[in-house]
C-alpha cells in the first residue's frame, strides 16, 4: 500500500505545525514557500499562545464604529482609499458576524479549538528540543479607571462562560505581579492559561530544520502560480514551472491564503490585519 502524501503551502508556524502533525501520522509531506527561511509574520509576531482569546473580533455594535475610525487620523483603523471598495464585502460580512447568535457560535468554536492547544503544542515543542521556550505565566490586563473595567465586564463574562479562567485583581495585587505598574492602575485581570514563546524566529527555524532532518519533510522554494483539482487530486504549479501533486493539500499561507483559495473557486473573505498586501499572481 503506497504512502499517502500531502502538500502544505506556507512555511510559517501554522504550515510547519501542520507538516509536523501530518508527518507524525506517516504522511509524506512537501512544504512549499517562496522563501522558506525568510523573515515572515511567524518570525516577528508577539509570540503569544492566546488560548484565552475566544471572543470574536466582531461583536455587537463594533461595525458602527468603523466610519468614525476611518475619519479619525489617530484611530485604530486605516485603509488605503484605493482598496476601500474591495474591502466593502469584507466589512459587510464582518458586521454580520457581530450579531449575537454569530458571536456565540464563533466563540464556542474558538473555545473548542483552543482547549486542545497545549495537548498538541507541548509534545511538538518537546520533540524538537524547544520545551524550554514556552512560559506559562498568564496575561495581565490592567485598567486605569473602574469605568473601563466595567465596560469590559461582558467580555470577561463571555470568556468565563467558555471555560477561560479569569481572575479579577485589585490594584495592589496587579502591582505585586508586575511591580513596574504605577499608581494610575486601579484594577487588573489575570488570565493564567495564556503563555508565550521566547523567540518565535528560533522556534520556526528549529521546527523547519527538524522536520527536514527527522521526518524527511521536503521544503520546496517557489511561489504558487496555479492551484487546481484534477481527478480528485490537488495540483500546485510554481513560478519556476515545477508541478507538484499529492493526495491532499493544505493552504497555510497567512494573508495570501484568500487569494490562493480563490484559485480553487473558494471565495474566502480574508484580509491582512496589519497591511494590505498585493494578491498572488493570477494563472496564465
Amino acid at each position: 500500500m503506497s504512502r499517502k502524501s500531502a502538500i502544505v503551502i506556507g512555511a510559517g508556524i501554522v504550515g510547519l505545525s501542520t507538516a509536523f502533525s501530518l508527518s507524525e501520522d506517516g504522511i509524506a509531506v512537501t512544504v512549499v514557500d517562496r522563501d522558506p527561511p525568510g523573515d515572515k509574520a511567524s518570525f516577528g509576531n508577539a509570540a503569544g499562545i492566546a488560548v484565552t482569546e475566544v471572543v470574536p473580533a466582531s461583536v455587537p455594535g463594533l461595525a458602527w464604529k468603523v466610519p468614525g475610525w476611518l475619519l479619525d487620523p489617530l484611530g485604530p483603523l486605516a485603509v488605503r482609499p484605493a482598496h476601500l471598495l474591495n474591502l466593502l464585502p469584507w466589512l459587510w460580512r464582518f458586521a454580520r458576524a457581530g450579531q449575537h447568535s454569530e458571536v456565540e457560535r464563533i466563540g464556542t468554536a474558538l473555545a473548542a479549538l483552543n482547549a486542545r492547544v497545549y495537548d498538541d503544542l507541548l509534545p511538538m515543542l518537546e520533540a524538537i528540543g524547544c520545551a524550554g521556550e514556552i512560559h506559562r505565566k498568564g496575561a495581565l490586563t490592567v485598567y486605569e479607571t473602574e469605568a473601563g473595567f466595567q465596560r469590559d465586564a461582558d467580555e470577561w463574562a463571555f470568556k468565563r462562560k467558555h471555560g477561560i479562567e479569569v481572575n479579577v485583581l485589585t490594584a495592589d495585587e496587579a502591582r505585586a505581579l508586575e511591580p513596574a505598574l504605577g499608581p494610575i492602575v486601579v484594577r487588573g485581570v489575570l488570565t493564567p492559561q495564556w503563555s508565550h514563546i521566547n523567540d518565535p524566529k528560533l522556534l520556526v527555524d528549529r521546527l523547519r530544520t527538524w522536520l527536514e532532518a527527522n521526518r524527511a519533510v521536503s521544503i520546496v522554494t517557489g511561489e504558487v502560480n496555479r492551484l487546481f483539482i484534477d481527478n480528485g487530486r490537488p495540483w500546485v504549479v510554481l513560478n519556476n514551472q515545477k508541478t507538484l501533486s499529492a493526495d491532499c493539500a493544505v493552504v497555510a499561507a497567512g494573508a495570501w491564503s484568500g487569494a490562493l483559495a480563490r484559485l480553487l473557486g473558494d471565495r474566502v473573505l480574508l484580509e491582512s490585519e496589519r497591511d494590505i498586501i498585493p494578491p498572488c499572481p493570477r494563472p496564465a
